[in-house]
Order: structure tokens, then sequence, then C-alpha cells
């Protein structure tokens, strides 16, 4: 089943810059794949030298890295739009 969200994001990278459409996606895609990779391994890590429990803290805290680094991305998009405006 593919992922809604991650279309509907390839189709916003492909007409904000048709030109460059094929290396956003290529970029995008390569990114996603190096991110479930390093993700992968550092869970593995993590269970191989500490407690299982060690894994849901450190998932807890990429979580809300993940929420700080969201935030700011729409407050920073809501000031570019409102001052092209």
């Amino acid at each position: 089943m593919p992922n809604t969200s991650n279309i509907f994001r390839l189709k916003v990278l492909a007409k904000s810059a048709p030109d460059s459409a094929d290396i956003q996606l290529g970029l995008n895609t390569s990114f996603l794949h190096l991110g479930v990779a390093l993700g992968s391994g550092l869970g593995g890590f993590l269970i191989d030298r500490y407690p299982v429990t060690t894994n849901t803290w450190v998932a807890g805290i990429m979580v809300v890295l993940a929420l700080i680094s969201a935030v700011y991305s729409v407050t920073k998009t809501r000031n570019t739009v409102s001052s092209l405006s």
C-alpha cells in the first residue's frame, strides 16, 4: 500500500520546479531510504548494547525533535508566504 502523504509531497515537489523534478524525486527517495537504514541500524545498536526500554526513550526523543522541526517548518513557511503577499 503506497504512502499517500509521501505521494502528495512528491507531487508538490514536482510542481514546484518541473525542470528539476527528476532530481528532486530521486533525492527525496534516497533520503527516505537512508532514514530507514539509519533508523534500523540505530535500533539494532541500541538493542545489542542496552536494555530494550532504551529504544523507546530514544524513539520518544526523536519524535519530540521531529515535532519541533515540523512546527518550525510550518511557522517559517507561514512567515515566508505572508511576506510574499
